[in-house]
């Protein structure tokens, strides 16, 4: 196992293990390697610690070297910091969110497709996030009840900015 991804001045990110679905294992698996697991015990998936495509250890709990414990809750991260590309989660879960737009009958073929491809911005604060948050509410305001799970699909891995402006969380 590699060491703690470490800042110096301020603290240290621990490692964390996540399920190919996103579900956390355990935030610090240095601290708490009694909560490791092989599989997730909500979905099954195989858990994995670092970054499938550059081997970086996925960063966890953020341990404060000043005595002080950072109460911030832990999310699993869209994407890898160190090489950029989407942990199996983001991927899945944008797979999903696609192939339900296509389900929305209340779309034209037009709106199906642009949804689909909009969605990608929504996981990355970029010059074209905003023009996708417009596509997406406007097509999850004539989705009915597919809007939902649409939402409820991609709100884990959309970016802060993403969820205060499409929807409640």
């Amino acid at each position: 196992m590699e060491e703690p991804d470490i800042d110096a001045t301020e603290g240290q990110y621990l490692t964390a293990q996540i399920c190919l679905s996103g579900h956390i294992a355990n935030d610090r698996i240095e601290h708490a390697a009694e909560n490791n697991k092989a599989f997730c015990d909500t979905c099954g998936e195989a858990t994995i610690t670092q970054c499938p495509n550059c081997s970086t250890p996925i960063r966890g709990y953020y341990l404060k070297h000043s005595g002080f414990r950072s109460h911030a809750l832990f999310a699993p991260p869209a994407f890898c910091y160190s090489c950029g590309v989407a942990f199996p989660r983001t991927g899945a879960r944008l797979k999903a969110a696609r192939e339900l737009a296509m389900e929305i009958d209340s779309l034209t073929d037009g709106e199906r497709e642009a949804l689909a491809k909009s969605l990608d911005d929504l996981v990355r604060d970029n010059p074209r996030t905003q023009l996708a948050i417009v596509r997406t509410k406007k097509a999850l305001a004539k989705a009915g009840p597919v809007a939902k799970a649409i939402w409820d699909t991609i709100r884990p891995i959309v970016t802060d900015a993403v969820r205060a402006a499409v929807g409640p969380s």
